[in-house]
């Protein structure tokens, strides 16, 4: 649940930033565009979708695993 949190939150900070400065956010003086690389690449690794889904699953029918549910049927 954290990861799912702290990946949402990232790339929304992280879009917000390029919004308001625009392409100087990018300038060597700044840098912020290796944030936003960063928080992409961790959430292309490992996507949060799967993750978001187990939770959800999870919560729902207080099942651990999404992929249990079709094993129990």
């Amino acid at each position: 649940m954290a990861k799912a949190f702290v990946t949402e939150a990232g790339l929304d900070i992280t879009s917000r930033i390029f919004d308001v400065m625009g392409s100087r956010a990018t300038s060597n003086t700044y840098r912020y565009d290796r944030f936003w690389r960063n928080i992409r690449t961790l959430s292309m690794h490992a996507p949060i979708d799967y993750e978001i889904q187990r939770l959800g699953s999870w919560t729902l029918q207080n099942y651990k695993n999404f992929y249990d549910l079709e094993e129990d049927k």
